[in-house]
């Protein structure tokens, strides 16, 4: 009886890396035609972006808010708030950072997937196909550098989505102050557009001491009003600080420490090895069930 055709010890060492090749091709084809339109796509950070939204308004509405209220606090009476008027004063350049911060973040909610779908991922699949037909002592490194790439870019990708939604989060939990802040702002602007013009020839101090005391009895009265607005200001904008600057920093540290974790060399060659082992173990099972029927065809 005939033998069956065996392929060349060279041919089989070469079918496999042609497989892992294709098979990377493949994966940078639909990183290029379908995930990155994916990532570039606003409705795919539809929540984040409504969320964003969102807190653009709040800001700017409590921006504009702090202001009116320090200039009112300003103008009561005998200066009995111009301590507090300084303090609101401060609070204006905050929400300012806070304000480009958003626009930061909505800017990066979608250019960083677009980085990361379109050249850090692809990359990774680039080195790693180098690392099929590399020579073997050059094969271990090449594969550590396409793991890390591959890590730090699906990584990057999550920090503005995941920093929205833990953001979301603490500013649910405090939505109490953020509505005081905000109905305090409203009132402010408020008193701002109601305060009358007067006589021609009347003083200024005089029109607004006599605004005052028709809107509170006295300038202590006033004093605690100005205290409370303070005090709600101040809550939403330490929410906003912590919201949109802290958490965001606080999730990109933690990931560059995931990611340095998972790209140690003892871990990636650990990865490696592992991984390597067991593609030659699934291929010694593979020869070991086609050995003994070559041997009943010979017999």
């Amino acid at each position: 009886m005939s033998e069956l055709p065996v392929l060349p010890e060279a041919k089989e060492k070469v079918l496999p890396k042609i497989i892992k090749l294709l098979t990377l091709a493949a994966v940078i084809a639909l990183l290029l035609t379908v995930i990155r339109p994916i990532m570039v796509r606003q409705s795919t950070y539809q929540s984040a972006f409504d969320y964003l939204e969102e807190k653009m308004g709040n800001a700017t509405m409590i921006s504009l808010g702090v202001t009116s209220a320090s200039f009112v606090i300003s103008l009561i009476p005998d200066d009995a708030g111009s301590a507090i008027a300084n303090e609101l004063a401060e609070y204006s350049g905050y929400m300012l950072i806070v304000i480009s911060a958003i626009f930061l973040e909505r800017y990066l909610l979608t250019t960083i997937g677009f980085i990361s779908s379109s050249f850090i991922l692809p990359l990774s699949c680039l080195i790693a196909g180098l690392a099929v037909i590399a020579r073997p002592q050059s094969r271990l490194k090449l594969k550590e550098y396409a793991f890390r790439l591959l890590i730090f870019g699906v990584c990057i990708a999550m920090v503005i989505p995941l920093g929205c939604y833990c953001g979301q989060m603490i500013e649910n939990a405090n939505s109490a102050s953020i509505q005081a802040a905000l109905d305090d702002a409203k009132n402010a602007n408020e008193i701002m557009e109601s305060i009358p013009e007067g006589e021609q020839n009347k003083n200024i101090f005089d029109k607004v001491g006599d605004f005052f005391s028709g809107l509170w009895k006295s300038a202590t009265e006033a004093y605690d009003w100005a205290k409370t607005r303070l005090s709600h200001f101040m809550a939403s904008v330490a929410v906003m600080l912590v919201t949109t600057i802290a958490i965001p920093i606080l999730i990109f540290f933690c990931f560059l420490w995931l990611v340095k974790f998972l790209t140690k060399r003892d871990f990636v060659i650990a990865l490696v090895g592992f991984a390597d082992r067991f593609a030659d173990s699934t291929k010694n099972v593979i020869v070991h069930k086609k050995t003994p029927a070559r041997k009943r065809l010979k017999a």
